[in-house]
């Protein structure tokens, strides 16, 4: 439980942040009776997709919600604790599993702002994933002692640190046979920008039953998204 914050109850929250009544009964069915629990629960599943009924937008929305609460107290137990394991936790994933890791952590770099960017490339330059996992995830780092850089870029880095061990935990929980899936919708989401908002549910499609991927719904998807030719292109198609 996280004790080094003044806990909230469910109620309260709802009113905070205007909560769905979709989200409200899926924490309810949990028994995520307040914040902490339900913090505690994105700690350790990194999603709430595992409670039955609970779909994609509405884990997105009690994901935000965590990532609000956790990035405004940052330094807790329960963090620090999962910093210092962060490093041993990726040593132990399979080459498949640390490709896939880098993928994201290029993703979530590339839409950082640019004092973000600097701070972070400052530390470590170039930006090697496995180089600067091991300098942020030290025990004694803290993005606070980088040179001109401010607290809103300092906010920014430190909920990039918090993604990384969300993304790690879920990719721990990913089958080896899903594992290729969930790394091409990363190289999709990641090349090209401004997908649709419901691109993980149209991008399911992309897949037949065993995982592969079916070449030609990918091109014809990522056509119809119009990413790989403008408008007057398609016409003349």
């Amino acid at each position: 439980m996280n004790s080094n914050r003044d806990d909230i109850l469910l109620e309260e929250l709802i009113d905070n942040e205007w909560l769905s009544v979709r989200s409200i009964n899926i924490c309810k069915v949990a028994g995520l009776i307040s914040l902490n629990r339900i913090l505690d629960f994105y700690s350790k599943k990194g999603s709430f997709m595992t409670i039955r009924n609970c779909g994609a937008k509405t884990d997105k929305e009690l994901i935000e919600i965590c990532k609000k609460y956790l990035a405004s107290n940052p330094v807790n137990s329960e963090a620090k604790e999962q910093t210092e394991s962060f490093l041993e936790t990726i040593n132990s994933l399979t080459p498949f599993q640390k490709a896939t890791l880098n993928r994201h952590f290029e993703y979530l770099v590339s839409n950082l702002n640019v004092r973000s960017y600097n701070g972070l490339a400052s530390i470590q330059e170039p930006l090697n994933p496995k180089d600067v996992f091991e300098k942020i995830f030290s025990e004694r780092f803290s993005f606070k002692n980088i040179r001109n850089i401010g607290n809103k870029s300092v906010e920014e880095l430190e909920k990039l640190k918090l993604e990384l061990i969300r993304f790690v935990n879920v990719l721990q929980t990913i089958p080896k046979d899903q594992l290729s899936k969930e790394y091409t919708k990363l190289i999709v989401k990641t090349t090209f920008a401004n997908l649709p908002e419901n691109f993980e549910e149209q991008f399911e499609n992309v897949f037949d039953e065993s995982g592969k991927i079916k070449i030609f719904t990918l091109l014809n998807f990522l056509i119809n998204s119009g990413k790989l030719f403008s408008e007057i292109q398609q016409i003349q198609l």
